[in-house]
């Protein structure tokens, strides 16, 4: 079966006229630091504006919190994006996790408060618990994620080992022809 997919391949390359070789230049490395500082400014930039909106006006309060929330989910990823991990926001559930459960204890704790007639104690420590335990889970997550970045930026720029090859359907306008694009990297 390989050899009949080899002669296919052979006989296909060679009948649309442009089977070519290039050298393609090797990936730039990426910087450690600049994947840390990616995920820190992604993340302190927007928590930083956001506060400023939600303690100037009422008005920029759900502006501000939506930014909060953005910059505190995705920033702490995003310096793995940058070093092309594989899967970036694998701590992006547990995180958004914590913020529901610390958002839940907030407004529960906020309620009981408030409350003029009668203040349960016990779910007023209910709800400080679970803003504490939530958005503890949230800057653990968020300060994991950012301390990938560099281990990341490493596996990026390991030579890889070995040839990789690719093959991929092809057009050729030259002489109007289908056929496939083989790449090989050694």
């Amino acid at each position: 079966m390989k050899r009949q997919a080899v002669v296919i391949l052979v006989v296909t390359l060679a009948a649309s006229g442009s089977a070519s070789a290039d050298s393609s230049n090797p990936p730039r490395p990426k910087s450690k630091a600049l994947a840390v500082s990616i995920s820190l400014g992604a993340t302190l930039i927007p928590v930083g504006i956001g506060g400023v909106l939600m303690a100037s006006s009422s008005t920029g309060m759900y502006a501000g919190a939506v930014l909060i929330g953005a910059g505190a989910a995705f920033g702490p990823s995003l310096g793995r994006v940058y070093a092309h991990d594989n899967k970036p926001f694998s701590l992006l559930p547990l995180r958004l996790a914590g913020a529901g459960v610390g958002c839940a204890g907030y407004l529960v704790a906020v309620s009981e408060a408030l409350d003029e007639y009668e203040t349960n104690e016990g779910l007023l420590i209910v709800g400080l618990v679970g803003f504490f335990a939530g958005t503890a889970t949230v800057i653990t997550t968020a300060v994991i994620d950012i301390g990938r970045a560099p281990k990341a930026v490493e596996r990026y720029n390991q030579p890889a080992v070995g040839a990789k090859w690719q093959l991929r359907p092809a057009y050729f306008a030259t002489s109007q022809a289908l056929g496939a694009n083989l790449s090989i990297e050694f």
